[in-house]
């Protein structure tokens, strides 16, 4: 998953949702993503 799509889903949480905060973590957080790792938000 790239960049500008995490971006986007992202940006489609906070309109919906207001959150005060979104945390990445994981694997993408620790920068060791791999081409089929998940997002964990």
């Amino acid at each position: 998953m790239d960049d500008a799509l995490i971006r986007d889903i992202v940006q489609k949480i906070v309109a919906a949702f207001h959150p005060r905060r979104i945390i990445l973590f994981g694997s993408r957080a620790r920068g060791e993503q791999r081409a089929d790792s998940d997002v964990d938000l």
